[in-house]
């Protein structure tokens, strides 16, 4: 919807719709500075569904008052300042309850931002009971296409756990599981850059910590796909 002011001017149902998404939004937010606890429900954006999420983030009773305080964002010019919202993201942050949907279009806005040397072109397509495929080009000698597929589960901590079903190469060659390992061995490098190390059973386990802030402590517990969207439980 355009600003007011600036290009076409919204209807007035427009306005409603957005009136009433705000609404829903803020009624899913509650801080409880009591408990040190910020709860997020039933919230809703074109990349991401939150079910639940429940954070701890110690010392936050302390600090809401200080945002509360309007002799402290006053000016001697007599205007108040907003309070510094910055400040909430160095605290320290510990997820406890997390019921969280990612659909495969917003992992693969990550995916086309993110460089990774020898790689390039990925992309990651979701489908039913866990299993994922992921899709690129392997930038060696020549430059040369793969087709990885497998299911993904949690492995405990921060860590998800990947078992390969199948490889191709060239858009259409299977490549036995040794050869896979092989080239796996070949591109450990490029993989722990990403988080990412293989296990000695062959499967893949990426650590999550690696992408997220260091401020932010997580446990996932569950892991579950539907097409085109993966869900990520822990704490339930």
């Amino acid at each position: 919807m355009q600003p007011i002011g600036g290009g076409p001017q919204p209807s007035y149902e427009q306005l409603l719709a957005e009136n009433r998404k705000l609404k829903q939004q803020l009624n899913g937010i509650h801080i409880n500075p009591g408990q040190d606890q910020v709860s997020l429900r039933g919230l809703q954006s074109d990349d991401l569904k939150i079910d639940e999420l429940q954070v701890k983030m110690p010392g936050l009773g302390k600090l809401v008052p200080e945002f509360l305080n309007v002799s402290t964002l006053s000016n001697p010019n007599g205007t108040v300042q907003l309070p510094d919202l910055s400040r909430f993201a160095r605290f320290p942050m510990q997820v406890q309850t997390i019921d969280m949907s990612l659909n495969e279009k917003a992992i693969n806005k990550v995916l086309s931002r993110q460089k990774v040397e020898g790689m390039s072109g990925l992309h990651l397509q979701i489908g039913e009971g866990g299993k994922l495929k992921l899709s690129g080009i392997a930038n060696k000698l020549i430059d040369v296409s793969f087709e990885v597929q497998g299911r993904v589960s949690a492995a405990g901590g921060t860590k998800m756990r990947f078992d390969l079903d199948k490889t191709k190469v060239g858009g259409w060659l299977p490549v036995p599981k040794l050869m896979t390992n092989l080239f796996a061995s070949l591109a450990a490098n490029e993989m722990a850059r990403m988080s990412v190390k293989q296990e000695e059973d062959g499967a893949f386990v990426i650590d999550m910590k690696g992408y997220l802030p260091p401020n932010i402590g997580l446990t996932i517990d569950d892991v579950r796909t539907a097409p085109g969207v993966i869900q990520v439980r822990g704490g339930r």
